[in-house]
């Protein structure tokens, strides 16, 4: 049988572990370009999906973080507070999407949640 302390201590954890395991809300896209061109039909597809979800209360929060000078955008979308969505929703949306490396990059990184301030780009996102 446990004791007081321990129930206690095992309750905290269990506690403090359940905010932990909380899904992903938001991502982080970036799309950019450089000095030898940009793709913009890829471009366009990325805010075409984020505009659809935006039009269809999926997604309910947009902040544009950065514009490039050569194309291209880095923003944060996170997904309305509904059962079933997560940042999984937008990710099977986005990732289909194939741009030319040649002259774009493109990262999807998900958050927990979208704040005002570019988030540091995780280092599974660097190249």
């Amino acid at each position: 049988m446990l004791s007081k302390p321990s129930l206690a201590f095992i309750l905290a954890a269990l506690l403090l572990s359940s905010g932990a395991a909380q899904a992903s809300q938001a991502i982080q896209v970036d799309v950019r370009g450089g000095f030898v061109g940009f793709d913009q039909d890829a471009y366009r597809a990325v805010r075409a999906v984020i505009g659809n979800m935006l039009t269809n209360g999926t997604v309910t929060k947009f902040i544009t973080t950065s514009v490039g000078l050569d194309g291209g955008v880095t923003f944060c979308a996170e997904v309305a507070q509904k059962p079933g969505l997560s940042s999984e929703t937008l990710l099977k949306a986005l990732k289909p999407i194939q741009v030319d490396p040649q002259t774009t990059f493109y990262s999807l990184s998900e958050l927990e949640h979208c704040t005002e301030q570019a988030p540091e780009q995780p280092a599974s996102a660097r190249n």
